[in-house]
């Protein structure tokens, strides 16, 4: 079956057509020259930091041309969870579930100094962004579009991108402003996001949020390719979205209870059951703290659930439930000391592991309310959580 040209659409009688279809061009790849801009700068409007900011960084890649996404049904318009809220909760609880999303995106830049992927890695784990999750495997795509989940439709589809035709749309000599923005999100600490081969755009327009299927910069460089769902449960995967083997599995769960702490009374029963049903719910998992000569924490071996459980025996999964009452408590809550501060008070040129439960010294990285916990140079004792 001959290729498709940009723009145009075809319908395959079965996943398995389609499967070949996508396989054919599925390695190419290409070279491209980038510079990733400023934190502050890519950032939607509503989540800019107001008194800081960190430098981008710069470099040549080896990338996929082509880039995927696939979808359960026939859907009108294809945009970022951020959007896909608006008209679900009020402008209140908007408000909160931005600021919820951009302490995640701070914890994640605070840790690995990656701007766009800094919104990627909190979009792939369920926080509401104005990023869309792409991949660069068509399987992983094929696995979206067959997902038997609420919405699926006797048609699905998936859609392709050619990565190289908006390449200047996507990455602008020497970091310049460009409409989007595209970055894989693979990492050695989030296997998922490694097994899903997982890629996120970004809009950088600030007026309206990114419609995959009708934005102008990219609806000429897209096929839609609808397939029947008759052999669809063949290509669903039940790997490709457990997070209990990632490293960063149990920082969604310690980002919500911090944003209680941070907002100081508890949160909205209808924020918490939303937000819980969407992230991985991993108690903190032990971590390795590398002390420089000054006895500061320069560096964390994180651990994930499932090495955690087979060196312990111990479970660090928890339930929906008791997450969701504890957040509706009144019972205040406590910023996570590991991802919002730094470890101090080490021996120098040392090592240490904390396990749950663990007292450590730590100086907030993070404007957390109240005395003593920030005031720009605020050190505290903290149970590692």
């Amino acid at each position: 079956m001959s290729r498709v040209k940009p723009g145009a659409h075809d319908h395959f009688a079965s996943f398995r057509q389609l499967a070949d279809e996508l396989n054919a061009a599925a390695h190419t790849t290409f070279e491209h020259h980038w510079k990733d801009p400023t934190y502050a700068a890519q950032l939607p409007s509503q989540f800019r930091p107001a008194n800081w900011d960190l430098p981008g960084t710069s470099g040549v890649s080896q990338v996929p041309r082509y880039l995927y996404r696939g979808e359960a049904a026939l859907y009108p318009s294809s945009t970022p969870s951020r959007a896909r809220i608006t008209g679900i909760f009020e402008e209140d609880e908007l408000k909160l579930l931005d600021e919820l999303t951009s302490m995640a995106a701070w914890s994640w830049r605070l840790r690995h100094g990656d701007s766009l992927r800094s919104i990627g890695w909190p979009q792939h784990y369920g926080f509401p962004t104005q990023a869309l999750d792409l991949t660069s495997d068509p399987r992983v795509a094929l696995h979206f579009a067959a997902d038997p989940g609420a919405g699926s439709g006797d048609v699905r589809v998936v859609y392709r991108i050619d990565l190289k035709a908006i390449v200047s749309k996507v990455y602008g000599a020497a970091g310049a402003h460009t409409p989007l923005s595209a970055a894989s999100i693979d990492h050695k600490d989030c296997e998922r996001a490694t097994r899903q081969s997982a890629w996120v755009l970004v809009s950088n327009e600030d007026d309206s949020p990114l419609d995959f299927q009708h934005s102008k910069p990219i609806s000429r460089h897209i096929e839609r390719f609808t397939v029947g769902a008759s052999d669809a449960s063949v290509f669903v995967r039940s790997d490709l979205c457990d997070a209990s083997s990632d490293a960063f599995a149990s920082w969604p769960l310690a980002v919500v209870r911090s944003f209680k702490a941070s907002i100081q009374r508890p949160v909205p029963r209808r924020l918490a059951e939303w937000i819980v049903s969407r992230i991985p719910l991993f108690e903190q998992t032990p971590v390795r703290v590398f002390y420089d000569e000054a006895g500061r924490g320069s560096s964390l071996d994180l651990l994930s659930p499932a090495k955690a459980t087979d060196a312990d025996g111990h479970s660090y999964a928890t339930t929906a439930e008791a997450v969701i009452e504890e957040l509706i408590s009144d019972q205040p809550s406590t910023p996570s000391g590991l991802l919002f501060a730094v470890p101090t008070g080490g021996k120098p040129n040392s090592e240490r592991q904390l396990l749950p439960g663990d007292e450590c010294e730590v100086q907030w990285a993070y404007p957390f309310p109240g005395p003593p916990r920030y005031n720009g140079r605020a050190f505290e004792r903290v149970i590692i959580r």
